[in-house]
């Protein structure tokens, strides 16, 4: 018995002194050296974790302010409110800032003195900027027509855009027609002209007074279909060349595979006065890659623009200027 505690007791002291021979003399570390180490390490995570949140922060800030920017457009005749373009839960959304008889938007966006505007050409690309110089304000409507003073560029005819916003000009979508495609559209526009006005087919060619462009088509979605299946599906990569003419009517046509143009839509003219379209521009307002149109309307004592988008039922007015005389 006294043989076997000695046994136990001899072991009891050489098994720490096995542990320590086994740990070198210069691995081993005060322990104050140890809560140093911790202590460095603490602050390197903390560090690393306060940049990392601001670097969050940062990129945050920038989405949202990307997403928020929101793009003012001016209509061409006269220059008044004609859109925004802001970001909605599906998309960027077109809207009108107002109708006759309503608000034709806050002066401290529309009509700010001094403040910068892009102008674009027929196909939305810019081609100057300007400054607001002054404005008209007209009696009936309290809305404030625009003075533009050139800064650069030039002035242009058409629409303008906020130059504060993140909006930027997208690829041109310009189609040129060759000689037979222009005179198969001369001819029928002026079936369409002859058929629906009283006063017979506008004397102007109509290849003359109209925009020729190249778009996709609209992915005719059903509205059963959830959600969820519409994201998995792959929108159509079919472009279609297309033009908008006006005159005494307003009409969007295509050019099918089989070379015939076909109306996708016609405004006629009024029936208590006559009236007169023109398109304005074709350009892509709400950045979804396919093109909006731009026209503008007369009937005699009201004028205005009005902004349409493709939709799968067809090509329908989604924002109309202070001043149109047309309704949704």
């Amino acid at each position: 018995m006294k043989n076997l505690l000695a046994l136990v007791i001899a072991a009891a002291v050489f098994v720490p002194s096995i542990a320590n021979a086994a740990t070198p003399e210069s691995t081993r570390l005060p322990k104050r050296a140890h809560r140093q180490k911790r202590k460095v390490s603490a602050i390197s995570l903390v560090k690393k974790t306060d940049e990392e949140k601001a670097e969050h922060k940062e990129r945050g800030a920038k989405k949202k302010k990307k997403a928020l920017s929101e793009a003012l457009f001016v209509a061409s005749e006269p220059r008044v409110p004609l859109a925004t373009v802001t970001q909605a839960r599906d998309g960027m959304s077109i809207r009108s800032v107002g109708l006759k008889g309503s608000t034709c938007g806050p002066s401290s966006k529309w009509a700010k003195r001094g403040s910068k505007w892009i102008a674009l050409d027929a196909y939305g690309q810019p081609i100057g900027t300007a400054l607001v110089s002054g404005f008209d304000t007209n009696g009936e409507t309290k809305c404030r027509e625009l003075q533009f003073g050139r800064k650069s560029g030039k002035l242009g005819e058409g629409i303008y855009v906020s130059a504060d916003s993140n909006w930027a000009a997208s690829k041109s979508f310009e189609w040129s027609p060759d000689d037979a495609e222009k005179k198969s559209f001369d001819a029928f526009v002026h079936t369409m002209e002859t058929h629906f006005t009283k006063d017979g087919a506008d004397d102007a060619k109509a290849h003359s007074r109209a925009l020729f462009f190249t778009t996709h088509d609209a992915d005719a979605k059903s509205e059963n279909k959830p959600a969820r299946q519409e994201e998995q599906e792959k929108p159509t990569n079919k472009r279609t060349h297309r033009a908008v003419v006006g005159g005494n009517l307003l009409i969007v046509a295509r050019l099918d595979s089989d070379k015939v143009w076909r109306i996708e839509r016609l405004i006629p003219p009024g029936k208590e006065s006559s009236s007169e379209f023109t398109p304005v521009g074709v350009l892509d307002m709400d950045k979804d890659g396919d093109a909006e149109i731009v026209y503008h309307a007369s009937n005699g004592w009201e004028a205005g623009d009005a902004v349409m988008t493709q939709a799968p039922t067809g090509w329908k007015d989604v924002a109309l200027s202070a001043w149109s005389n047309r309704k949704h």
